[in-house]
């Protein structure tokens, strides 16, 4: 049986991306007063999922909790199984929810697919 998911943006806020994001749709990104730029495990601030592809100083589409959103991997990953950030802007597998857990798979994929993820 399929299932639709509606992805909806739950900010679009009027921030512009700090450097070219153009490869970083679907990744984890964080933003402060320098703009959008990519996260990664030595973040800190809240994590959001770029929802375009800006290049530097265009407006960004961020996603946050709570929305079911497509995420970049970087390691296989599996159903419901909590995912967290990595050094290059993806997500990777744990077994418990910790800093920097990102949401909750939805889906089962190999590595360096899209997963579906619930943001926490």
């Amino acid at each position: 049986m399929a299932h639709d998911i509606i992805f909806t943006a739950a900010i679009t806020p009027n921030v512009k991306a700090a450097a070219d994001l153009r490869t970083y749709q679907h990744k984890v990104v964080v933003f402060d007063s320098g703009g959008v730029k990519a996260a990664s495990v030595a973040t800190s601030g809240h994590l959001w999922v770029l929802g375009n592809k800006p290049n530097s100083g265009e407006t960004c589409t961020l996603y946050s909790t709570p929305n079911v959103v497509k995420i970049m991997t970087n390691a296989a990953v599996g159903y419901n199984t909590f995912v967290t950030l990595s050094n290059t802007g993806t997500v990777v597998s744990v077994g418990s929810r910790s800093t920097g857990t990102v949401g909750v798979a939805l889906t089962s994929v190999a590595s360096g697919s899209l997963v579906d993820v619930a943001l926490l």
